[in-house]
């Protein structure tokens, strides 16, 4: 998080001397230096292998959910709006014969690279802060735990949080009061096995409780439930039931 910190704010100092500079040079009067045509190719080839590195980065980004490699993605995406738009300008200039056109479009990359410092700090922000998991992916943790719910009576007190690449869940698993400490264990671990080879960097933490068979109304509390809750307002909500 610290090194998605620091990218972001050298975007932001980037996008802000820019911005000062072309202002500077329009207060001035002064025209953008003439720079030869292949000098734009090789710029605008740059932006075109900055563009696929970032694709992939940002494809690792997604499935890590790391802020640092979101930032160097990003950082990326910097380079290709500052060598693409600094060639497209001069070219824009040169045939135009408007040599001011540069300037203009510096302050324009220079506001796109405010709106990628944003997105960095966000997503740092977030980091700091407890979310909870995304719903889909709360769908697919509730669809993995249903693979095991012959061998359960009810999961609930779901609670999730995602912290930097690292998923934290936390569930009550109820099982029927016969069920051995060796079968509890197991269900559990292979539960836990089951995140793991989903989310490898995730802590799973599972509290097993028994059944409270021994009051009249136990099946009344299971009838029509679902096996997976994942919308309790609390983990003490169905605390009843054991």
């Amino acid at each position: 998080m610290l090194g998605a910190a620091v990218e972001g704010s050298f975007v932001l100092a980037a996008g802000i001397a820019i911005a000062y500079e072309s202002i500077e040079r329009l207060r001035r009067g002064e025209m953008p230096p003439e720079i030869p045509m292949y000098v734009c190719a090789v710029m605008a080839a740059a932006s075109i292998f900055y563009y696929v590195i970032s694709i992939y980065l940002m494809r690792i980004a997604r499935e890590t959910k790391s802020p640092a490699v979101l930032a160097e993605a990003l950082h990326l995406r910097t380079h290709i709006y500052i060598t693409g738009g600094l060639a497209a300008g001069l070219l824009a200039g040169a045939w135009g014969q408007k040599p001011v056109v540069d300037t203009f479009l510096a302050i324009g990359v220079a506001i796109c690279l405010w709106f990628i410092a944003f997105h960095i700090f966000r997503e740092v922000f977030s980091q700091f802060m407890d979310e909870s998991l995304p719903e889909a992916e709360i769908d697919e943790l509730a669809a993995m735990l249903r693979k095991f719910e012959s061998q359960f009576v009810e999961v609930h007190g779901l609670r999730t949080r995602r912290s930097g690449v690292e998923r934290h869940i936390e569930m009550h698993l109820v099982v029927l009061p016969e069920t051995t400490v060796a079968a509890a264990h197991k269900l559990s671990h292979d539960m836990e096995d089951k995140i793991t080879a989903k989310w490898p960097a995730s802590r799973t933490t599972i509290h097993l409780e028994p059944l409270n068979t021994s009051h009249a109304n136990y099946k009344e509390w299971i009838k029509g439930e679902p096996k997976v809750r994942t919308n309790d307002a609390s983990p003490t909500d169905r605390e009843f039931i054991h």
